[in-house]
């Protein structure tokens, strides 16, 4: 299978981004089934100032079904290195994660977090 993402902006990259990964790791949008997950397949990434070909290991999907704000894809992890990509990753902040208003895996409004488990300011009233 080869995969393609192309964001014309920084912040179109941005928002695909998986911060949470241990390697550069993005969210591809589109209806997916669980077959492809743990295989290696082939990613072509395009920006505006460059062009990466490489190769990616998928480690999760979201159905269809999944529910609002969330859209259903794929996350995929790059397996080899290319300078871009850590140039892009080193220029990520905080900042930048928390202000995007990202809807594909988390939000930086808590909101979204009530409807899927317990809100933190309520985690010090179950412990025991």
């Amino acid at each position: 299978m080869e995969l393609s993402l192309r964001c014309d902006q920084r912040l179109q990259l941005l928002h695909h981004w998986l911060p949470f990964a241990g390697r550069p790791a993005f969210f591809l949008p589109g209806d997916f089934d669980a077959a492809p997950v743990g295989g290696v397949h082939r990613l072509r990434l395009e920006t505006m100032e460059w062009t990466v070909e490489t190769q990616v290991r998928i480690f999760w999907f979201a159905s269809v079904g999944v529910m609002d704000p969330f859209v259903p894809g794929i996350g995929v992890s790059v397996i080899l290195d290319h300078p871009e990509l850590k140039q892009f990753a080193d220029g990520i902040s905080s900042q930048d994660l928390q202000t995007l208003g990202r809807s594909l895996l988390q939000s930086c409004s808590e909101e979204f977090y009530d409807r899927f488990t317990l809100p933190s300011r309520l985690h010090r009233y179950l412990v025991p």
